[in-house]
């Protein structure tokens, strides 16, 4: 479904406490690379949700997110403009004409 890069895994275990359900991860369209993503704390799950548990974060994603999330590699990364998250999402190639999509 979802892989996690070992500084990804580090930045979410950091973030996420053992009284958090896990990291729920949605995404829609939009954006200058023609997806948005959305990343929350998630204080329960759905029905229709698809949960995994990558090196012990427990990841949630719903129905109509996960086709468009399927084979996206999460990092974490530090740059010039501070530290984040960076999806590659192989349904999504190439970066947008401003550089600032990752």
């Amino acid at each position: 479904m979802l892989e996690l890069t070992a500084p990804a895994i580090a930045a979410l275990r950091g973030v996420l406490t053992s009284e958090d359900v896990g990291l729920r991860l949605s995404a829609s369209a939009g954006g200058c690379k023609g997806i948005r993503y959305c990343m929350s704390v998630a204080c329960e799950t759905c029905p229709d949700d698809t949960v995994c548990d990558i090196e012990g974060v427990r990841i949630i994603v719903d129905s109509l997110s996960l086709p468009l999330l399927s084979g996206t590699c999460i990092d974490f990364v530090e740059s010039e403009r501070g530290p984040g998250f960076v999806f590659d999402n192989p349904n999504f190639p190439g970066r947008c004409s401003c550089g600032e999509a990752g």
